[in-house]
């Protein structure tokens, strides 16, 4: 398979804005240092209708040679359903949004998602 055709199909996809469904494709970890949620807690993130997923997973990051504090997360292959589209592929998700522990764990690539079309959610 030819490389370019393959980060260029890659791309369309990451790329796609995120409407009222979307699937996660990394671990998701939601909420403060403390305590972990199922979706985001910031006032700006839409309200979560419906999900569709597993018991949640031991989450734990390597940050600068040092084992990050143990947390759960939402297992990959979660689906969501909001309340209002976002309107945004997750490249350009809020930070408010990701835990931060020293740093976002948006740039590790937590919560990483693709859209998705469920039948009967417009």
């Amino acid at each position: 398979m030819n490389v370019e055709f393959w980060r260029r199909d890659i791309n369309f996809f990451i790329n796609q804005p995120i409407n009222r469904t979307f699937a996660l494709i990394t671990p998701a970890t939601w909420g403060s240092n403390r305590l972990s949620y199922r979706h985001p807690q910031h006032e700006t993130f839409p309200q979560t209708i419906e999900m569709l997923t597993d018991k949640p997973l031991p989450y734990r990051y390597r940050a600068k040679g040092n084992l990050g504090r143990g947390r759960y997360a939402v297992p990959a292959g979660s689906v969501y359903v909001l309340a209002e589209p976002i309107n945004k592929p997750w490249w350009e998700w809020d930070e408010a949004w990701f835990p931060k522990e020293g740093y976002s764990l948006k740039q590790v690539g937590c919560g990483l998602c693709l859209p998705t079309e469920i039948k009967g959610v417009a």
